[in-house]
């Protein structure tokens, strides 16, 4: 968004979205969501602290 305090690679808008709704890392080739204090959710589970992503 273009509020968001950080330029943004992916952005989502809509009611409810944050300015910075999640960050997603890659360190080393491990992927983290960190959903930044909001509220997001992984296949419909809550995510409330950064979690690896696996497919």
């Amino acid at each position: 968004r273009d509020d968001a305090p950080v330029p943004q690679d992916i952005t989502i808008e809509g009611p409810g979205i944050e300015a910075e709704h999640c960050r997603i890392e890659n360190r080393g080739g491990v992927i983290t969501l960190d959903p930044c204090g909001h509220l997001c959710s992984l296949d419909g589970v809550p995510v409330t602290r950064p979690t690896q992503l696996t497919q």
